[in-house]
């Protein structure tokens, strides 16, 4: 079988489930269609919030990382955690950034996260999602190290 007649047999039961999804419901209307972009556009929001929010700690941009958070969001790492965007932007600071902005010459902090799994609430207004997720770390004086987890986040509009 040619390459062409397997994506054919594949998108063809594909495409007989909306002629014959469209047959029994009828055509979507237009704000059903409007209201499935918005949970698109949603759900593509978060992960651009998540990746923007890596590429962020990849550059030890701990202010900017905190402003991406709800203003009474919550950071939880571990046992400790800070709450507000300002009470984040101390905890990463001293924490990520041992006390300063940005990173030292040498220093990696990539953060690299991996099968997002986002869930958006009924009414669209908020979402929860889960990544798999490690850091490349290292102080740019020999001494390197790779942290690892899940990330399980709330988001909200």
């Amino acid at each position: 079988m040619s390459y062409a007649w397997k994506v054919l047999s594949i998108a063809l039961p594909v495409a007989v489930g909306v002629v014959l999804r469209t047959a029994a419901f009828g055509q979507p209307s237009l704000d059903e269609l409007a209201r499935d972009v918005e949970r698109a556009e949603s759900i593509r929001a978060v992960k651009q919030l998540q990746r923007t929010y890596a590429q962020y700690a990849q550059y030890g941009l701990w202010n900017e990382m905190a402003d991406l958070f709800s203003s009474d969001g919550t950071y939880i790492f571990g046992e400790e955690s800070a709450r507000g965007r300002d009470a984040v932007a101390t905890f990463l600071t001293s924490h990520e950034g041992h006390g300063r902005r940005g990173l030292l010459p040498g220093e990696v902090h990539a953060q690299l996260i991996e099968m997002p799994v986002v869930n958006l609430s009924t009414n669209g207004e908020s979402a929860k999602g889960r990544w798999y997720g490690f850091s490349l770390l290292s102080d740019g004086k020999g001494n390197a190290s790779i942290e690892g987890g899940v990330f399980e986040n709330e988001y909200v509009r």
